[in-house]
């Protein structure tokens, strides 16, 4: 046991579990580790963390709420919806509270949402802009060339999306200029292309 120990190690080098640096050559990053382990300790009962997802204009202004501590609130009572039943009752929440809701709640909801819905994919974060949409992975480039390039590549050209895969140290992006199509439903069937098996 100690030498093949001593053997990988000579291999592959010590390497950091707990660094963007991995041991060896292991196609995971630490996002996508980071990951797995939470949704290992999900299926156990634990909680945890959903992918980020950032629309332009979404948020929760405090001036519809009667202070900002109730804004800060509803912000807390947000990062704790983990299921689409929760956020569904919470919008109800404040529609009965406040009536119509304006339209950075709605979109901050919608964010959340999809969050929810591509809990279950590798990806990791969605950040939509004024110009670009950037989807960050949680893989390497040598695991998403091998397992998934083929299909994004076949999902972006039917839909005529131009799009480029980045990578560097400590993710992998795919971006592609918004359209006139709708992101929330783009992002979404890439999320389900892009689902852990």
């Amino acid at each position: 046991g100690y030498s093949v120990a001593l053997s990988d190690l000579k291999q592959r080098g010590p390497g950091f579990l707990f660094g963007y640096k991995q041991s060896g050559r292991v196609p995971v990053g630490f996002e996508f580790y980071s990951k797995l382990i939470a949704s290992f300790l999900s299926s156990e009962g634990f909680r945890v963390s959903l992918p980020e997802v950032s629309f332009q204009n979404s948020f929760l202004p405090v001036s519809f709420f009667d202070s900002p501590g109730q804004c800060v609130s509803y912000y807390r009572r947000f990062s704790e919806c983990v299921s689409l039943v929760d956020l569904i009752s919470l919008k109800e929440n404040l529609f009965s509270l406040f009536g119509a809701l304006p339209p950075e709640i709605v979109l901050f909801i919608k964010a959340k949402k999809l969050s929810i819905i591509i809990k279950k994919s590798i990806i990791l974060r969605v950040v939509s802009g004024s110009v670009y949409v950037s989807v960050y992975l949680g893989c390497s480039f040598r695991l998403f060339s091998s397992f998934w390039q083929k299909q994004t590549s076949r999902f972006f050209l039917s839909l005529g999306v131009p799009y480029v895969v980045l990578n560097n140290k400590t993710s992998l992006k795919i971006q592609y200029k918004k359209t006139k199509k709708d992101d929330y439903i783009l992002i979404q069937s890439l999320g389900e292309l892009l689902y852990e098996k």
